[in-house]
């Protein structure tokens, strides 16, 4: 019956999976989707998808297996209840079913314990039958193509289209898997879940939905270090580093220059690259298999293995039909043990990198035995500049060095008593006033040029730029400078002394020479006369640098003006009323706008606690002035005034920003930022930030002293009070009340102890992370929401929160009531999710990542993981509801476990709901 059943030979593209049965299941109903036939997989299993719209039991179906030869059929008969939920997976395999029911293999559904024999690699039949009918079948191997099975990796049908029993009839549908199970066993293959791409897709998943892929171009990244003989046997690698932005998602990459690409990323996410991101391609992702690829870089599992040890490596763009996909890079390489080969940072191009002599033997430890610098910029290599040449920065070629013209190159200001040790600070500046090279300058003192300025790159001096040179590069060592063009090792003395500068090495050659009779401790002298090296011979045009100017024009040496002003009132000239130290306060600072570039939106603002003239201002970053209000009208400000400052005064490009100066040349960085004011010299308040929020303000909170994310909107849409007083940190748009439904009461804000994150998704299957990721906070205290702040970093103090809950209403929560928080509240985007109570704009990382609870910049509860589950929320064990006992949120630990109960859409979780006990 079976033989007659399963007609042997190759299927043409109409087979019997397509006829209409009466039963209850009817064929092609049930798919075959996927198998691994690999001779050293640990077992062979096929995979079932149930096409279906209503639950399939297969208990009494019928399995067969042939190898396509005309050999006997094998089959067996399952026998016992095994659902398969529609549109959903099982895998049966090769085991004792005892097995697959067990805790070692997971993704094991059913064992058909060896009665389907030894699956032939090469080619062979499967089968699904109820009764006498066939509900699905399918024939792999073919003459063309070769043996399909690979070791290790299943064949799967193309996860590019739903599955069905036409479309798995035809071997142009089916490919190797390139996903990495991560088991035990690891395998290449998706057991139970959406099969990998064969085709590429002109279509991605991205972050806010499907989009347009955005394919690599030439010109777009640059192959920049090879790993092809690591000490452990899965550490091969190899890296790119982008240099604009594009998707990985349809890169084609190769080894042997002539031959067709060997790997094709194939992917449903877009897999997005940023411009200067390095990307490490790797045989595993596993660190402690891979040799120890740091584990923050940016990583991508390859297929390609056995790199040769004097090989080649390309990539292109999608080959379109026959025609193949246009080149990015190709290099050729030589192998060292235990070593990368790695590019000089200097020649990141894709026809410079082809010449075999930038490249070099990496000499920096990562991981635990090998040498390389995997996600990171590579070390420099030897490679001489040929005598009088220098690399040029813009063309990576070698050309002539150009100095800078005689007469044009002057000493303007110079650092040489620095409080405490005085080499590491010690600095000088030069004016170009023609363009030029600072290579093959030297420098001495007395009568004696002792240093030159040797680097194979070119030192560029552009037409009116200050550059610095200086003993140490570090800002941590030399006291901050802002920028290092060149080093010296000469030192500056303190009194008496002199600086000489030229091209040639003798005193008759001479460039510039400045002297001088004294320094004060911790400050630079800075010439504020005409520049000309003649000029600044004279003393008397030289002054202490209130503040140093490292890099930037230095500002006269008259202390920066008369300090007289016109009255507004009596039009007559008087000395302007100067602010002393406590005067002002820094009290809001806007370095991210979204409505409007940063360049127009941007903004800052103090408060005034005495009156005085705004004459003399001075603002800045790091210790260097940026800008000084300079006007001949005295600008006069009152006591308790809240005064914006903005580098615009159109209303429609500021975003509604009424400031009451416009400065130019200062601009707000919106990570690792800092501002100051001052006057004179003398800072009087300073802010920095680790991170700004997007579209809102850092506002200060002058009560409690305390900074935090502007809640009130303002012009055009963004958040802040520009030139209005700042409300409390917490408070949002009612302050120190809320709204309960019935009337205004004062707030019942939330201390340590009262709230506790119960739960998290922080890698959803059924649905993309943006849409379904969430969390849990359980209330152990009668408390309002109100102004709770949130983030996605390790909390310190003074951070800055990513979200802050800003609304007229209470938000009140009850003892033991639980409150979700989501990315999206839309059930039928966010995986089928209960009523989410709250929404959160920022990302929850799937590994080594946090989250926190905050109120006023107070930590309330923080939990932080290495790794979560794909499908699967993180739960706390009810027993441990304490932000005291909850800190670290991995599967290991005892308060915490993956969840098990299946919600919405497929993934398991207990979103609102009580959780489980772990173990």
């Amino acid at each position: 019956m079976l033989a007659a059943l399963l007609p042997l030979g190759c299927p043409q593209d109409d087979t019997s999976d397509d006829e209409v049965g009466d039963g209850p299941v009817q064929p092609g109903d049930l798919v075959i989707t996927e198998f691994m036939a690999a001779p050293d997989a640990s077992e062979e299993w096929f995979e079932i998808y149930n096409d279906s719209t209503e639950t399939v039991d297969l208990e009494g179906m019928i399995l067969t297996y042939d190898d396509a030869s005309g050999g006997p059929i094998k089959s067996h008969t399952i026998g016992r209840s095994l659902e398969i939920p529609a549109h959903q997976y099982i895998v049966v395999a090769n085991v004792l079913d005892e097995i697959a029911l067990g805790d070692d293999a997971d993704y094991l559904d059913y064992g058909y314990a060896g009665e389907l024999g030894k699956f032939v690699s090469s080619k062979g039949h499967l089968a699904i039958l109820l009764q006498d009918e066939i509900i699905d079948d399918m024939y792999y191997g073919d003459p063309v193509m070769g043996p399909v099975a690979t070791s290790g990796v299943s064949r799967a049908l193309d996860g590019a289209s739903s599955p069905g029993a036409i479309v798995n009839d035809l071997y142009k549908n089916w490919c190797d898997s390139t996903s990495e199970f991560d088991g035990p066993p690891v395998f290449l293959a998706t057991p139970g879940a959406a099969n990998d791409l064969c085709t590429q897709s002109p279509q991605c998943e991205g972050d806010n939905g499907l989009r347009d892929v955005d394919y690599a171009q030439p010109g777009d990244f640059v192959i920049t270090e090879v790993h092809a003989d690591p000490t452990v046997e899965v550490g091969e690698w190899f890296e790119i580093h982008a240099l604009a932005d594009f998707d990985l998602n349809g890169l084609e990459i190769g080894r042997k220059l002539d031959d067709p690409f060997e790997q094709q990323i194939l992917a449903s996410e877009c897999a997005p690259v940023s411009a200067g991101d390095y990307v490490v391609f790797v045989r595993e992702l596993d660190t402690t298999l891979n040799g120890g690829v740091p584990a923050d870089a940016f990583v991508w599992p390859t297929n390609i293995d056995g790199l040769t040890l004097a090989g080649s490596l390309w990539f292109s763009t999608p080959s379109e039909g026959d025609i193949p996909g246009t080149r990015i890079d190709e290099i050729t390489y030589t192998a060292k043990d235990a070593a990368s080969t790695q590019l000089d940072p200097d020649f990141e191009d894709a026809v410079l990198n082809d010449d075999v002599a930038k490249w070099c033997t990496a000499t920096l430890p990562y991981g635990a035995t090998d040498l390389g610098s995997p996600g990171s910029i590579n070390e420099e290599c030897m490679i001489a500049a040929p005598e009088g040449q220098c690399l040029d920065p813009d063309t990576r070629e070698f050309r002539d060095i150009e100095p800078v013209p005689a007469g044009d190159l002057v000493i303007t200001e110079f650092f040489a008593n620095p409080v405490g040790d005085d080499p590491p600070g010690e600095w000088f500046e030069v004016l170009a006033k023609t363009a030029g090279d600072l290579n093959g300058l030297w420098i001495g003192k007395g009568i004696e040029f002792t240093d030159e300025v040797v680097s194979e790159l070119c030192i560029e001096a552009a037409a009116g730029g200050y550059l610095v040179l200086a003993h140490e590069t570090d800002p941590l060592v030399n006291g901050g400078l802002p920028q290092v063009d060149a080093t010296f090792d000469l030192g500056l003395n303190n009194s008496s002394s002199n600086l000489i500068i030229g091209y040639v090495p003798d005193v008759a050659e001479k460039w510039d020479e400045i002297t001088w009779s004294s320094s004060t401790e911790g400050v630079s002298n800075s010439y504020g006369g005409d520049l000309d090296v003649v000029a600044n011979d004279d003393l008397a045009s030289w002054c202490a640098g209130q503040p140093s100017t490292p890099g930037l024009a230095n500002p006269s040496c008259g202390g920066g003006g008369s300090g007289m002003c016109t009255d507004p009132d009596t039009n007559m000239m008087r000395p302007s009323v100067a602010p002393v130290l406590g005067d002002l306060q820094l009290t809001e600072v806007m370095p991210n706008p979204s409505q409007v570039p940063d360049a127009d939106g941007e903004w800052l603002e103090i408060h005034t606690t005495a009156a005085f003239d705004l004459n003399g201002l001075q603002f800045g970053k790091a210790g260097i002035v940026e800008f000084t209000i300079d006007d001949p009208m005295c600008i006069e400000v009152l006591a308790d005034e809240w005064l914006a400052f903005a580098p615009t005064d159109d209303l429609v490009l500021n975003c509604g920003v009424e400031p009451v100066w416009v400065y130019t040349g200062l601009n707000l960085t919106n990570s690792n930022g800092n501002l100051f004011v001052g006057h004179g010299g003398e800072v009087f308040d300073e802010h920095s930030w680790a991170t700004s929020p997007t579209g809102a303000s850092l506002s200060r909170d002058l009560d409690a002293d305390i900074w935090c994310a502007a809640v009130d909107p303002y012009g055009c849409g963004d958040l802040g009070t520009p030139g209005l007083a700042n409300p409390v940190c917490g408070g949002g748009m009612m302050g120190d009340t809320c709204f309960d439904g019935v009337m205004d009461r004062p707030k019942v804000p939330p201390v340590a102890g009262d709230l506790v994150i119960s739960e998290f998704m922080a890698n959803p299957n059924a649905v993309t992370d943006a849409n379904g990721e969430w969390f849990e906070v359980r209330a152990r205290a009668a408390v309002d929401l109100n102004g709770l702040e949130l983030g996605n970093a390790a909390f310190v103090d003074g951070i800055v929160a990513d979200q802050t809950l800003a609304s007229n209403d209470c938000l009140a929560v009850t003892v033991g009531e639980t409150v979700l928080f989501a990315r999206d509240g839309d059930t039928m985007i966010n995986g089928g999710l209960p009523p989410v109570d709250q929404t959160f704009s920022f990302g929850l990382t799937n590994s080594n990542a946090f989250l926190y609870l905050g109120y006023a910049g107070a930590l309330l509860d923080q939990i932080g993981w290495t790794s979560s589950a794909t499908g699967a929320s993180t739960s706390l064990d009810p027993d441990f509801y304490d932000p005291a006992l909850d800190d670290t949120a991995n599967d290991a630990d005892p308060a915490w476990c993956y969840q098990t109960t299946v919600y919405g859409l497929g993934d398991k979780g207990t979103p609102d709901a009580d959780n489980g006990q772990c173990g």
